[in-house]
């Protein structure tokens, strides 16, 4: 019985774990659109990504939104 809950607990693992080993080679693409699998490897869409002043604005705001959600369900929390 331990056997088939180990297996289970695999098969679990790289069924969540499967976008991510899609989206990372995807992400270092040279595309302008994701394709699976990339012709070839560049870190371009990190630099627009880094480089895009909407993109860092959402992010910011995530953060803030994160951080007063944490203060906030740690203070509710104890």
């Amino acid at each position: 019985m331990k056997i088939f809950a180990g297996i289970f607990c695999v098969m679990v693992a790289l069924f969540l774990l499967a976008p991510v080993f899609v989206l990372i080679p995807m992400s270092i693409g040279s595309a302008e659109f994701a394709e699976f699998p990339p012709r070839t490897f560049s870190l371009d869409q990190y630099w627009k990504f880094f480089q895009s002043r909407p993109w860092l604005e959402s992010v910011a705001t995530s953060f803030r939104v994160g951080l007063a959600t944490m203060v906030l369900a740690t203070s509710v929390g104890t």
